[in-house]
C-alpha cells in the first residue's frame, strides 16, 4: 500500500502552524531563518525563485484541500496526467537534495540510539545481523520523543513531561519509517558484503601458504584482515568478535615470524605456523621490508583508539568571530602574581632547590630521554653531558602555580570553597608542566606535614592555610585523564620531571567490560609500595566514559538536560571495581573542551572531578560554539552560580538571544553583541578560578612571555593530474561506501574511514593495496608521478639551496620557485638550514624518501614503530652540521621533541585541528628558535585537503571576551 514520503509529511507539518520552519533548532539545521514563503524575495529558500515559491505555495494548498489521507498519498505520488501538480517534481526535488544536506538521517538515528531501538542494536540483540528484520510498526513508537527532541529542539513540547503533541507524531513517524528503510537497504548490502569480506581475509591466509610468501602478499593480508574487521566490529556480535580476534592473532603470529614486534600469542592458544613455515617467514624480508610491512600495519591495527580522536571529516561547527583583546593591568588570575619575581614567587611556592620542586629533576635532555630510561646519560661523568640543559621552571610557570594555589586554598576554613581552576594558557606556555608542578607542590607538603622535618611549610600556606576547610593536606593519588593521543606524552612529561623512583605512574585502560582487577587489592595500583601522594593514575576520556557507563544511567530525561544540567543521571552501581569508588589528591582533564556538551562524557568528567579535592581544567582553545559551553566548563570546575536555576534561565535567554540576533542582517554585529555580552556576564563568575596568558603577555619585568620570531604561513593549492583525480574520486566513493555502515550503527565517522582516500592524495594506486612502485630515476618517477609527492621534493630541493633564497610561491596550481640572488649578508651561500616534513602515514615515508633522493635530497625519518633510542638518536644526529638536514616525522612518538634547529616545516599532509596543527608546528616554532620559521600547507585542490585545512582556520579565534579581564570584573550584564 503507498505511504507518505517525507516531502508529504513535511507538509502536513506545515498546516501545524508553519512547522517546523518556525522552530529555532530546525532553522539552525537548515539555515531556512525565514520560512518557505516569506514576503521579500532575498528571503527565500536557497536556490528558489518568487516562480518556485508560487507554485510550491499552490500545491501545498491543494494538497491539504483533499479529504482522506489516501486522496493525498497519491496527489503527492502523481507524476502523470491532469491530477501532476507543477509544484509537486519542484518540492519533491528539492526536499530529496535537500534531505542529505540538512542531516536528517544522521538526527534520527541518534533519537533512536538515545531510544535503545536503532534497528542493528535490535539485530544484535538477537544475536545475529541474519536475524528476521525489525518490523518499524513495534519500534518506531518508542523513539518519536527523542526523535522529536533531536530534530526540533524542546520548543515542540508543551511540557516538561516531553511528550510529542498528537499532530507531530504522524509526521514524525513518516521520517524515521523513511530512516529505518534506508538502515535496512544498507544492512542488507551488508550481510552480503561481510561473508565475502571475510572470505577474501581468510582466502588472503591461504594465499600466503601457496608457494613462496611475499611482502606483497603480507600487504595484502593486513589490508584484508582490517577491511573485515572494520565492518564486523560495526556489527559486534559475539560470532564476530570471536572471529576478529582470531584473525588478528594469527595475522600477528606471521608478522611476528617476519620479525615485528606484535601482540604476542596469548597463552594456551596453539601456534599456527609450522616450523617450516616460520623459518619461510624469517627469510622473507629485508629490515627495510620489515619496516613498510610495520607501517601498513600500524595504520590499520595501531591507530588511535581513544573515542576522542575519532574526528570528523566536516566539522560543522559554528565558532564564535571575536578575537583575544589585551589585559590592561594583567592576565585573568595574575592579579597578585604579575609583579612578583621569579625568586620571590620560587620562595613564596618553597622550591628552594634551582627555583624546582623537591621531587623534580635538575637536568633535561634536548633529545627527548629522561632519567627513568637512560639514567647514565645524565651521570656527571657521560659523554653526551652537552645535551642536557639545566630543567628550570619559567617566571609564568612558577606565577601559575602560586596563582592556582591561591585559588583552591583559602585564608579561613570553608569547607565548600570552589576548588576548582580553569587552566586556559595558550599553546606552547606548559600547562603540563604547570599541572606536574602543582602535583609535587602538593607531595611536598604532605612529606614536611608528615616528617616536619627539615622543612617549612612553604609561605604562601602561611596566609593561604585551609584546602577543602582542613589544614593537614590528605595524602591521596592523583588522577589525569587525557585524549588518549596525549597519553604518552604526559608520561613523558612526567618522567622528564619527576626523578626516578620518586613516585610510580600507572595507566588506567577501562573498556567497556571494566577493569575491576586494577583497584583489586592485589592490583599493580594498591599492590605499589609507594605513599599514596606518590602515585599518579593516567587514563583516558574513552576510558572514564566506558567506566562511567557501567555505573549510571545512559541519559537523563530531556528536561533536565536544559533545566538542571548539572544533575547527574541516577547511579545503578556502587562504583566497586571502577575509579569512581576512589577518592583523588587532584583530578585533571586535559583538552578539557571535548566535554562540554552536555552528555555522557560531559558527566563522567563532572562526576570524576568531584572524587578530588583540586580539580583542574586544562584547555588552551574552548570550542565555543555558544556560552553555554563556557557554563558547561564553569560545572566541571565547581563554581556554584552554574549548578543554580539561576543559570540555567540565563543560558536560555542567551540561546534565544542569539537566535534572535542571526535573523538580524547586518553581517553579524548584532549576533556578535549578543554573543560578547553573555560571554562577559559568565566571565564575572569565572574571575578567582580561571588562568590565561598568552605568549604576548608580560612578565613582572615587562617582557614578553617567550621571545620567538613570528612563523610565516604559506599555503600552496596544488592542481592535481586527470589520473591523479580519476582514482581519487574512486577512493572517494569506497570510502563513502565504508562511512555508511559505521553512520547507520551509531559510530563516528573516523581517520581510518577516510584512510585510502589520504593515502591516495599522497600517492595514486589503483589498486591501493598494492606495494608502492620502484624507480631509479626522474623520468620513471614522472610517468607515475604523485603531484603533492613531487612538489614536496622540489620544495626540499630549493630551500636547500640557500639560508637566504627568496620564498616559494604558489600560482595556477603550481610552485613558482624565484630565482635566488644571493645577497652579501651574513647569510650569503650559507647552507645550514634544516627542514621538518610531517607525514600522517607512514607507509608514505619510504616512498617519499625514494622521491626526495632522486631530487638529490638525503633526510631521516621516524616514526612511532621506531624505539625510544632510535628517536633519541636520530634527533641528535638531525641537530649536528653536516649530516641531512631533512627529517620526515608522524605525530606519534614525536609530541614533545625539540628540533628548533629546523627553520622549514612542510605540511605534506593535513593535520585534523588545529590543536594538532599546532603542536607539530611547535616542533621547530618554540624556544631557542631564533629564525622565521616558514610554515609550508601542500593541499591538493577539489579534495579533503581543503576542507581540513579550512576546519582548523575557523578554530583559531576563540572566546576573546571571556578573558577580557577588565570588562569582566564587578559589572552586571543583566
Amino acid at each position: 500500500m503507498p505511504s507518505h514520503t517525507v516531502a508529504s509529511a513535511l507538509i502536513k507539518l506545515f498546516f501545524h502552524g508553519g512547522s517546523p520552519w518556525q522552530w529555532p533548532t530546525w532553522q539552525d539545521r537548515t539555515g531556512i531563518k525565514y520560512g518557505l514563503f516569506p514576503e521579500e524575495d532575498e528571503h527565500l529558500p536557497e536556490g528558489w525563485t518568487r516562480d518556485t515559491a508560487d507554485a510550491i505555495h499552490s500545491y501545498f494548498k491543494a494538497y491539504d484541500a483533499l479529504d482522506t489521507e489516501d486522496r493525498k498519498i497519491k496527489f503527492a505520488r502523481s507524476t502523470k496526467g491532469a491530477s501532476a501538480h507543477p509544484g509537486r517534481k519542484l518540492w519533491a526535488d528539492w526536499v530529496t537534495k535537500s534531505w542529505r544536506k540538512w542531516d536528517i538521517h544522521r538526527a534520527i538515528t541518534e533519537g533512536l540510539h538515545k531510544s535503545s531501538v536503532h534497528p542493528i542494536t535490535v539485530l544484535l540483540n538477537e544475536g545475529s545481523i541474519n536475524a528476521t528484520w525489525p518490523n518499524a510498526d513495534f519500534y518506531v513508537p518508542c523513539a518519536l520523543d527523542n526523535v522529536g527532541f533531536v530534530l526540533f529542539g524542546t520548543e515542540v513540547f508543551p511540557t516538561e513531561a516531553f511528550v510529542l503533541p498528537i499532530d507531530l507524531r504522524r509526521p514524525v513517524t513518516i521520517f524515521i519509517q523513511h530512516s529505518w528503510d534506508i538502515i535496512r537497504r544498507h544492512v542488507v548490502r551488508d550481510r552480503i558484503r561481510l561473508p565475502k569480506l571475510e572470505e577474501a581475509a581468510v582466502n588472503s591466509f591461504e594465499a600466503l601458504n601457496k608457494g613462496k610468501p611475499t611482502k606483497a602478499k603480507i600487504t595484502h593480508t593486513i589490508r584484508t584482515v582490517a577491511k573485515w574487521k572494520e565492518v564486523a566490529d560495526v556489527y559486534g556480535t559475539a560470532e564476530n568478535t570471536t572471529k576478529a580476534v582470531e584473525l588478528l592473532d594469527r595475522l600477528n603470529e606471521i608478522l611476528s615470524a617476519v620479525g615485528a614486534q606484535v601482540a604476542p600469542r596469548k597463552e594456551g592458544t596453539k601456534a599456527r605456523l609450522s616450523k617450516a613455515e616460520e623459518k619461510s617467514f624469517k627469510e622473507l624480508a629485508t629490515a627495510g621490508d620489515l619496516r613498510d610491512l610495520m607501517d601498513v600495519y600500524q595504520q590499520y591495527f595501531q591507530s588511535p583508539e581513544d573515542d576522542d580522536d575519532r574526528r570528523p571529516l566536516i566539522d560543522q561547527t559554528v565558532q564564535l568571530s571575536f578575537n583575544f583583546r589585551d589585559v590592561e593591568n594583567s592576565d585573568l588570575g595574575m592579579e597578585m602574581e604579575s609583579d612578583m619575581s621569579p625568586e620571590l614567587l620560587a620562595t613564596s611556592l618553597g622550591f628552594l632547590r634551582q627555583r624546582l620542586p623537591h621531587q623534580f629533576n635538575t637536568l633535561r635532555a634536548m633529545n627527548g630521554v629522561t632519567p627513568w630510561d637512560k639514567p647514565t646519560q645524565f651521570e656527571t661523568e657521560a659523554d653526551n653531558r652537552r645535551n642536557l640543559h639545566p630543567l628550570s621552571l619559567h617566571w609564568h610557570q612558577l606565577a601559575g602555580i602560586h596563582s592556582i594555589i591561591r585559588s583552591v586554598f583559602t585564608k579561613t576554613a570553608v569547607a565548600d570553597h570552589c576548588t576548582g581552576v580553569l587552566v586556559a594558557d595558550e599553546v606552547g606556555l606548559g600547562k603540563t608542566a604547570q599541572c606536574l608542578s602543582l602535583i609535587a607542590f602538593l607531595n611536598q607538603v604532605i612529606m614536611i606535614q608528615t616528617h616536619k622535618q627539615p622543612y617549612e611549610l612553604p609561605p604562601i600556606l602561611k596566609t593561604f592555610k585551609f584546602l577543602k576547610g582542613q589544614e593537614q593536606i590528605e595524602p591521596l593519588a592523583h588522577l589525569i585523564i587525557t585524549p588518549g593521543t596525549l597519553r604518552s606524552q604526559w608520561r613523558n612529561e612526567i618522567q622528564t620531571l619527576f626523578r626516578p623512583r620518586s613516585l610510580d605512574i600507572f595507566f588506567y585502560d577501562c573498556p567497556k567490560t571494566g577493569n575491576a582487577a586494577f583497584w583489586s587489592p592485589t592490583g599493580a595500583f594498591h599492590s605499589s609500595k609507594q605513599e599514596p601522594q606518590n602515585k599518579i593514575i593516567l587514563t583516558t576520556h574513552s576510558s572514564l566514559q566506558n567506566d562511567y557507563s557501567r555505573i549510571s544511567r545512559q541519559s537523563l530525561e530531556r528536561g533536565v538536560l536544559t533545566s538542571r544540567p548539572w544533575q547527574l543521571p541516577e547511579q545503578t552501581h556502587d562504583g566497586s571495581g571502577t575509579l569512581f569508588n576512589q577518592k583523588f589528591l587532584t583530578v585533571t582533564i586535559d583538552e578539557a573542551h571535548e566535554m562540554r556538551n552536555v552528555g555522557i562524557k560531559y558527566f563522567a568528567g563532572l562526576r570524576a572531578l568531584q572524587l578530588g579535592a583540586v580539580k583542574l581544567v586544562l584547555t588552551a582553545t574552548p570550542l565555543l560554539t555558544s556560552s553555554k559551553d563556557l557554563s558547561s566548563l564553569a560545572r566541571l570546575i565547581g563554581i556554584p552560580h552554574f549548578m543554580t536555576k539561576d543559570s540555567a534561565e540565563e543560558a536560555k535567554e542567551d540561546a534565544a538571544a542569539i537566535r534572535k540576533a542571526k535573523k538580524v542582517e547586518d553581517d553579524g554585529l548584532t549576533l556578535q553583541q549578543v554573543q560578547i555580552r553573555a560571554v562577559r556576564r559568565i566571565q564575572a563568575q569565572f574571575l578567582g578560578h580561571v588562568l590565561r596568558r598568552t605568549i604576548d603577555s608580560r612578565d613582572w619585568s615587562g617582557k614578553r612571555l617567550l621571545d620567538l620570531p613570528p612563523f610565516k604561513t604559506i599555503v600552496g593549492v596544488l592542481t592535481l593530474s586527470d589520473r591523479e583525480m580519476e582514482i581519487l574520486v574512486q577512493r572517494q566513493q569506497d570510502a563513502q561506501a565504508s562511512a555508511s555502515t559505521g553512520n547507520e550503527a551509531g559510530k563516528f565517522t573516523t581517520r581510518k574511514f577516510y584512510m585510502e582516500y589520504r593515502l591516495t592524495l599522497c600517492f595514486p594506486k589503483t589498486d591501493p593495496g598494492s606495494p608502492n612502485p620502484d624507480f631509479e630515476s626522474i623520468d620513471q618517477w614522472n610517468r607515475i608521478k604523485s603531484t603533492k609527492m613531487d612538489v614536496c621534493a622540489q620544495i626540499c630541493q630549493y630551500y636547500l639551496l640557500g639560508d637566504d633564497v627568496p620564498d616559494v610561491e604558489f600560482i595556477d596550481g603550481k610552485p613558482v620557485f624565484p630565482k635566488s640572488n644571493p645577497s652579501d649578508g651574513p647569510k650569503a651561500h650559507s647552507k645550514t638550514r634544516k627542514i621538518l616534513i610531517y607525514s600522517e602515514f607512514p607507509s608514505m615515508t619510504s616512498l617519499l624518501v625514494k622521491v626526495l633522493d632522486i631530487y638529490g635530497v638525503q633526510c631521516f625519518t621516524i616514526d612511532g614503530n621506531d624505539s625510544f633510542d632510535k628517536r633519541a638518536n636520530v634527533v641528535a644526529a638531525f641537530q649536528q652540521d653536516g649530516g641531512p638536514r631533512v627529517l620526515i616525522f608522524s605525530s606519534v612518538g614525536t609530541v614533545g621533541l625539540n628540533l628548533s634547529i629546523a627553520d622549514v616545516v612542510v605540511f605534506f599532509d593535513q593535520p585534523w585541528s588545529a590543536q594538532d596543527e599546532r603542536q607539530i608546528r611547535g616542533r621547530a616554532h618554540r624556544q631557542p628558535q631564533s629564525k622565521v620559521v616558514r610554515v609550508i600547507h601542500l593541499l591538493a585542490n577539489d579534495s579533503s585537503d581543503i576542507i581540513i585545512y579550512n576546519i582548523s582556520r575557523g578554530k583559531e579565534h576563540l572566546f576573546d571576551a571571556f578573558l577580557n579581564k577588565q570588562l569582566g570584573q564587578g559589572k552586571s550584564y543583566k
